[in-house]
């Protein structure tokens, strides 16, 4: 079932190329059928196969990855890949890399199933109102030429609800909220919004969805996240020329104050460095040797800033993170392209090391209520992107934005009139058929003698 799709021959682009895909999705789906599977109840399959790196170029369309995704989301498993050892590394080399990848595989297939641990802030009911919601707002896009050779745009939410057992999500044709497992599973099917061809159409579509949402969260505290180059395109609102502080556009109308959609609703726009749209950045590293004093030394710090420079906004912040904990024997001080020495002297000089410089990520609090501090809800969610139960390292998106950008990896329409009968039945203790998965919390301590 992990073979190359095609055997020996790479099947040819277009139609051979979906029936590949079609045939080993049917025999996936009907091996992995509930009345097979030895586990009862199983709802993630965690599949060891070849990374991209051996399905590349000419060998691109027998990557069956994609197939197998949509057999196991057809036998209603999501599912989460891992690399075997690298064979052409040193063995110990290979074993330990192998170790890391296991545990963030494991992580994130977890992670599929709704199951999470959410980040409990440290601001306190005066400043963050107790039973928040979170919901995030993502638009899931595939163009014709991707993986299944059909086209899919597919405005999705994920909500994070306190009390809730599991992370929740839904699209523009559901009609209640479901577990985030089976959103991911949804977003496999066939593309129905025929008339969605049009930029037009297509922000028509999301205003619709997104002022639906947020009419039936209005009786409770929410915060909308959204992430600034994923939306934008189809919600002209979220542009830097477009923003007014306090008031929400939709529809391409004029902006309303945001009270007129509820009085207990708020909005952060969260904007990363894609098409480089925040800088590189770096900190001012302590002097620790006095022959080094006067010398301009930079590092990482991890934490929230906000510009102190006259006539900016009080609305923009920056969120930042430290250096990534696999880069152990990597450090600040080392440069690739030009000669360097570190602090202590020594050559810092690596041209053949790799490594990666945390991004700076903007977050703009575009609506608040009356009396609200936009400083502690910045903080806030800074604090959701510190998932210290299962990812080693700060999040790249506070929580609820990551949960919905990894919804692409499933973004994988194709024609279901033939679909596998996989004969699911309802679990005990299950909600609307669907197995009940817990939602957890944990609480972190912050430095208070630590000030930035």
């Amino acid at each position: 079932m992990g073979a190359p799709l095609g055997g020996e021959r790479v099947p040819r682009r277009g139609k051979e190329h979906e029936q590949a895909i079609d045939e080993r999705r049917r025999k996936i789906a009907a091996a992995l059928a509930p009345d097979r599977l030895p586990v009862t109840g199983a709802r993630v399959a965690f599949v060891e196969l070849d990374g991209e790196e051996s399905f590349r170029h000419a060998k691109r369309r027998s990557d069956p990855k994609y197939a197998i995704r949509l057999g196991c989301a057809e036998a209603g498993l999501v599912t989460q890949f891992l690399r075997p050892l690298d064979q052409d590394m040193e063995p110990q080399k290979a074993a330990d890399e192998a170790v890391i990848r296991a545990e963030a595989a494991w992580a994130d297939g977890i992670r599929q199933t709704g199951t999470r641990f959410i980040p409990q802030h440290t601001l306190g009911d005066e400043l963050i109102p107790s039973g928040l919601n979170q919901l995030a707002f993502h638009l899931v896009e595939q163009r014709r030429d991707g993986p299944t050779g059909k086209p899919q745009f597919t405005p999705i939410a994920v909500l994070i609800r306190p009390g809730t057992k599991c992370v929740m999500g839904k699209t523009a044709d559901m009609h209640e909220w479901v577990p985030y497992p089976e959103l991911l599973k949804s977003l496999t099917g066939r593309v129905r919004d025929t008339d969605l061809s049009s930029a037009a159409q297509q922000s028509a579509h999301v205003a619709a969805f997104v002022k639906k949402t947020v009419a039936g969260l209005r009786s409770a505290p929410t915060l909308v996240f959204v992430h600034a180059q994923d939306v934008r395109k189809r919600w002209p609102w979220l542009r830097n020329d477009g923003l007014q502080q306090d008031r929400l556009g939709l529809d391409g109308g004029p902006v309303q104050r945001i009270g007129l959609y509820g009085k207990q609703l708020r909005v952060v726009r969260v904007a990363d460095n894609g098409r480089d749209e925040t800088p590189q950045w770096w900190a001012e590293a302590e002097e620790l040797d006095a022959k080094h004093k006067g010398m301009q030394r930079a590092g990482f710090a991890g934490g929230l800033w906000v510009s102190r420079v006259a006539g900016d906004s009080s609305r923009v912040f920056y969120s930042t993170a430290g250096k990534a904990s696999t880069q152990t024997k990597l450090t600040n001080e080392d440069a690739k392209l030009t000669a360097h020495t570190n602090a202590s002297g020594k050559n810092a000089f690596r041209p053949k090391a790799n490594a990666w410089n945390p991004e700076l990520l903007e977050l703009t609090v575009a609506c608040l209520q009356p009396g609200d501090d936009p400083e502690a809800w910045a903080a806030f969610v800074h604090q959701q992107r510190i998932c210290d139960d299962d990812y080693r390292d700060v999040l790249g998106l506070p929580l609820v934005l990551h949960l919905a950008r990894l919804a692409d990896e499933y973004a994988l329409p194709h024609d279901e009139d033939d679909t596998v009968d996989t004969d699911t039945k309802e679990e005990p203790g299950a909600i609307d058929g669907r197995s009940s998965v817990e939602q957890l919390t944990f609480d972190f301590t912050v430095d208070d003698s630590e000030e930035e």
